[in-house]
């Protein structure tokens, strides 16, 4: 059984304010996303299904033509192929999600 630490994993940059940690397994990915405050995360979609929980503050998630601010311990689903966007409306310090997905 391997055991790791999230702060022992590389932070990637994917963009101005979007960092991301992965740890993957055979099959599957588990990523945490960190999100400044006043980031968005622009539309996209992809084949595998995403399921976020929101670990502290508040998200704005579009998934398809539904938009909603969770906060934390909500969990928000984007099913495959659907288009979704993450905004973090601040004020406050950094929001985090965690996904979960099939690796490619």
């Amino acid at each position: 059984m391997d055991v790791l630490r999230w702060e022992d994993e590389p932070i990637e940059a994917l963009g101005t304010g979007i960092g991301r940690r992965m740890v993957n397994g055979e099959a599957m990915t588990l990523a945490q996303i960190t999100i400044a405050t006043g980031t968005v995360v622009p539309s996209h979609e992809h084949p595998n299904e995403q399921i976020a929980t929101v670990v502290s503050g508040r998200l704005r998630f579009v998934v398809g033509s539904e938009e909603r601010e969770v906060g934390a311990g909500a969990v928000a689903l984007a099913p495959s192929d659907v288009p979704h966007a993450v905004t973090n409306p601040g004020p406050g310090r950094l929001k985090l999600l965690v996904f979960m997905a099939p690796k490619p």
